[in-house]
């Protein structure tokens, strides 16, 4: 914005002081968060729960002799498998909402009268 060599005032003999009234600009870039996708879980009602048991039942090698940590990742794999394919998967896109169920009435009224709670 403004310039100024200062006359007189040599650090060195072939230096100048120079003083400099500048603005700088920072453009920031919103950055969006990719969300993992998650599993529908909420879709495991009414209809969804006989599919996804007898999906469960017959993909999963319940007889196998294996050791107990390769059993578990063979379940859970087939687990996690059938319920991509049954109940579907989010895109990942938005963050979870936040929970104000447990609020109670003495924090709801302030909330609604826009007054805070020393005030009441």
């Amino acid at each position: 914005m403004d310039c100024k060599v200062v006359p007189g005032e040599s650090v060195v003999t072939q230096h100048r002081l120079l003083i400099l009234d500048i603005q700088i600009r920072r453009r920031f870039r919103k950055i969006k968060r990719k969300l993992d996708p998650k599993i529908k879980w909420w879709r495991l009602k009414e209809g969804n729960q006989g599919v996804f048991v007898n999906r469960i039942v017959h993909e999963v090698d319940w007889k196998a002799q294996d050791d107990p940590n390769t059993i578990w990742n063979k379940i859970t794999s087939c687990i996690k498998r059938v319920d991509k394919n049954v109940l579907g998967e989010s895109r990942g896109g938005a963050p979870p909402c936040k929970d104000i169920s447990w609020w109670n009435e003495e924090v709801k009224l302030p909330l609604r009268s826009n007054k805070t709670l020393t005030e009441i």
